[in-house]
């Protein structure tokens, strides 16, 4: 994406797009020493939305609302909200394994979902579609050990490897339709912020 017109101290207004998370191959809810093991999403510093990580449901998906903005200070695509960690060019998401004991929450582990990899192109075909940016995930890998791997409790949180996201609902092609970035880099979602 590239930079504002020098003069113009407008700061686009972000675009709110949605991120879906389908989460599959789930552990159960019971796990190493635990016997409720729910998976959720991290909103600020609190865990919302969790569900109960039983191994015989297909998908478990979180829908997350994610403004998508041009930052000022560099004029790239950045990515704004409470869902939303990290720094400028290292985005993520994360999603939160833990028991809930009464209304506490006592999280053991968390995954980050990077949203780097996210085109400017792909974030603009979506936008101009109204469409959903989504990603499948597998929570567990063939021996049942929860993704991404920890070598011990004291490692920090760990990205997902290989995440690949498509577009679920764009018009004029078909849903579920895989997406490939545009070799050229041309990003008009700049262009498209600039209006909203």
């Amino acid at each position: 994406m590239t930079a504002q017109p020098e003069g113009d101290d407008r700061t686009p207004s972000p675009i709110t797009l949605t991120i879906r998370l389908r989460c599959r191959h789930l552990p159960g809810i019971r796990f190493e020493e635990r016997s409720g093991v729910r998976l959720g999403v991290q909103r600020g510093q609190e865990v919302v939305d969790d569900v109960a990580a039983e191994a015989d449901q297909e998908e478990v998906v979180f829908d997350l609302p994610v403004p998508v903005a041009l930052s000022p200070r560099t004029g790239t695509t950045d990515f704004k909200g409470p869902f939303v960690h990290g720094k400028l060019g290292a985005r993520f998401l994360y999603l939160c394994w833990g028991e809930r004991q009464g209304e506490g929450w006592e999280g053991f582990r968390r995954a980050k979902v990077p949203l780097g990899n996210l085109s400017p192109v792909l974030l603009d075909q979506a936008a101009r579609a109204g469409a959903v940016i989504e990603t499948t995930l597998d929570m567990t890998d063939r021996r049942g050990v929860l993704v991404p791997r920890r070598r011990d409790r004291l490692e920090p949180p760990a990205m997902i490897p290989r995440i690949h996201w498509i577009i679920s609902s764009l018009r004029g092609a078909r849903p579920g339709c895989p997406y490939f970035p545009h070799e050229s880099g041309y990003a008009p979602l700049d262009l498209l912020l600039r209006k909203a």
